[in-house]
């Protein structure tokens, strides 16, 4: 698996790196492990961690169309600081995905839509990571906003 990148980032925060933070999913606070820390596009601070990064791997692996996200990981940080769209998630309404066209080399280096779901609660983690086939949006996400 494609992980060793994830611990290499230049542009992040390792400084918090195996700290314990709470994040309060449902009402409920949920133990998570840190790997590193940046910031938005907004300069609010997120945290990706190790509970995040064991989802986003196991929900991959299960849809072999989505397999090579895993070697992007890298790509995280700047699709939160620099994204081309944000939007919101009416099913889920403390998800936020940012989204951003990356070159991908599993597709000839076509430039794919890639989305970074950020869990905004009592404090921001890296939720979830993923392709977004075809380019499209989920119908339950509305953009909220466009950046040039």
């Amino acid at each position: 698996m494609a992980t060793g990148s994830i611990y290499n980032l230049t542009q992040v925060d390792y400084s918090a790196r195996g700290q314990r933070v709470e994040i309060s999913v449902d009402g409920i606070p949920k133990s998570q492990t840190v790997i590193f820390s940046g910031l938005d596009c907004f300069g609010e601070a997120y945290y990706f961690t190790e509970e995040g990064l064991r989802y986003i791997t196991d929900s991959r692996l299960t849809r072999p169309t989505q397999e090579f996200v895993l070697y992007y990981f890298d790509k995280i940080p700047k699709i939160l600081t620099t994204p081309m769209m944000l939007g919101h998630n009416r099913i889920e309404p403390d998800h936020f995905l940012y989204l951003q066209k990356c070159a991908i080399k599993e597709h000839g280096n076509k430039k794919e839509l890639l989305g970074v779901v950020l869990k905004k609660s009592n404090i921001n983690v890296v939720w979830n990571f993923y392709f977004l086939e075809k380019g499209k949006i989920p119908s339950h996400v509305d953009i909220l906003q466009y950046f040039n």
